[in-house]
């Protein structure tokens, strides 16, 4: 049963609270019909392969609202990606700006006559 709900969840697009909720229904519902010694061939028959039973979990979630979910992960990645990049501009640049930017001393003995 564990690698069956393990190869759904590797199915699914994305992971969030919803998916969670499903696979964690579909656990449930498995282990009240079947107990926990069903063979993974028995509930490929039952069920169909990982892959059907995720295909039917985002048709009756939506692909509308997956595509939303996918569009603000790839937003937030960017925005990820974008921050890096800028700390790690900044830290060169101060670093080269901090390297040439050191102090010649020069002393001068001023002797009077």
């Amino acid at each position: 049963m564990n690698r069956f709900l393990k190869e759904v969840k590797k199915e699914l697009v994305y992971n969030g609270k919803k998916e969670r909720e499903y696979l964690q229904g579909l656990k449930e519902e498995i282990l009240d019909q079947f107990g926990s010694d069903i063979s993974y061939e028995k509930l490929i028959e039952n069920y169909g392969t990982p892959t059907e039973v995720a295909e039917s979990f985002v048709d009756s979630f939506g692909s509308q609202a997956l595509k939303q979910k996918s569009k603000l992960r790839k937003i937030l990645i960017s925005v990820i990606i974008l921050s890096v990049f800028i700390l790690v501009f900044t830290f060169i640049k101060d670093y080269f700006d901090g390297k040439n930017s050191y102090i010649d001393r020069v002393t001068e003995v001023i002797e009077e006559e």
